[in-house]
């Protein structure tokens, strides 16, 4: 499944917001060549995506201006890393979160991108100073939101610039910066990232936003070259298990989805679309036997319980579908769609007052001014005859 605004029966395991990623020590064998999945490449037509070079270009104004701050001679005690460090702190004064990923030249025209984003504008202008660059995944609980019919959870990148002091002939230090972009306060640090897991992060996030836009060609051809990059990319494969699923080759996707509930730590994830897909064709598989110990971890992902709640409503049990839906937002509680979800099953029953209450909560928690506007018009429409 994906995010989305009506919840359909696709997941997707990537980020708009920032990234959610495997580690980078899956083990070996699980991410080599010969144990991927084959893909049916007949269904997709021929797309271009953009280049490396193109990600991190910088025009020649955004140089000098760039050049013009690291070079200026009140800087001159100061150590380069710290020079980029605090141009980029400028440039994030003028900046505000979008969920798009974007290229270094975007992000600057626009003031705007994700964490991902800025990891990319943050690498070209370390790049051009000469100074070292490392990532770092953090997380806290899960980030999950619902767009357009597909499920997102969402993590955080950031960028770490560091340079290497050497005091006499036997002693060195290095010294670092981190560089949070917006908010990160009680997340936590869960594992360094590789440049080329960063890059291909970049190339998934535009897979994602290929999907969301219904090109799936695009989609396809954008998750392949994240794979490229690097094999161990949980979303890049989802992605691509979507897309088969999509033109129609069921076969392919169910062989996706089961090789990236065994090898990967977002086997959860994959197990969601592998559920829809023995939905659809009304088949009852043993799930436990298919992937072994990371099925045990299926009861931690909201998708289990919109689920169940939303075949509880479509039953005409109403209660149950509240007490699912309950579970999914203790998981989730970001999600304002599965309020709106609650407070519909409670009406049905019968519970007026606390289906007003769940229309509060999906005001409460809901951001994009489309969705606050729709829940505000169903709370000054609600008691009205």
């Amino acid at each position: 499944m994906f995010r989305l605004t009506c919840f359909s029966t696709f997941f997707l395991l990537l980020l708009t917001g920032c990234v959610s990623t495997p580690r980078d020590a899956l083990d070996v064998l699980a991410i080599s060549d010969r144990l991927l999945p084959a893909f049916n490449q007949r269904l997709f037509e021929p797309s271009m995506v953009i280049s490396e070079e193109e990600i991190f270009h910088l025009s020649q104004e955004q140089r000098a201006d760039f050049f013009q701050f690291l070079n200026d001679p009140k800087f001159i005690s100061t150590p380069r890393h710290v020079r980029v460090a605090t141009y980029m702190g400028l440039i994030l004064d003028q900046f505000t979160f979008s969920d798009k990923t974007l290229t270094t030249r975007q992000s600057l025209a626009s003031k705007s991108g994700n964490c991902l984003s800025l990891t990319v504008l943050t690498t070209a202008f370390a790049e051009l100073a000469g100074v070292d660059v490392t990532y770092q995944l953090l997380d806290q609980n899960p980030i999950f939101s619902i767009d357009r019919g597909l499920l997102v959870t969402s993590d955080h990148l950031r960028a770490v610039l560091r340079s290497q002091t050497t005091k006499g002939s036997a002693f060195s230090s290095v010294s670092r910066v981190r560089i949070d972009y917006y908010q990160t306060d009680g997340l936590s640090y869960i594992d360094n990232v590789s440049t080329n897991h960063q890059r291909s992060l970049f190339y998934s996030n535009l897979a994602v936003e290929k999907l969301f836009s219904n090109d799936v060609d695009s989609a396809y051809a954008y998750a392949v070259r994240a794979l490229d990059i690097y094999k161990g990319n949980a979303s890049a494969l989802n992605t691509i298990g979507i897309v088969h699923r999509k033109r129609g080759d069921l076969v392919k996707a169910e062989e996706i989805y089961l090789h990236g509930a065994k090898y990967f730590d977002k086997g959860p994830t994959f197990i969601g679309n592998y559920t829809a897909l023995l939905d659809s064709q009304e088949r009852d598989v043993d799930l436990s036997q298919l992937t072994g110990a990371k099925s045990s971890t299926v009861h931690d992902h909201p998708w289990q319980w919109i689920r169940a709640g939303k075949k509880s409503f479509d039953n005409g049990d109403y209660d149950k579908a509240v007490s699912f839906y309950e579970r999914a937002l203790h998981l989730a509680p970001d999600l304002h769609q599965v309020y709106l979800m609650a407070g519909d099953a409670s009406y049905a029953k019968g519970n007026k007052k606390k289906s007003h209450q769940y229309l509060v909560q999906a005001l409460s928690v809901a951001s994009q001014t489309s969705d606050r506007s729709q829940y505000k018009r169903k709370l000054e429409a609600f008691y009205q005859p």
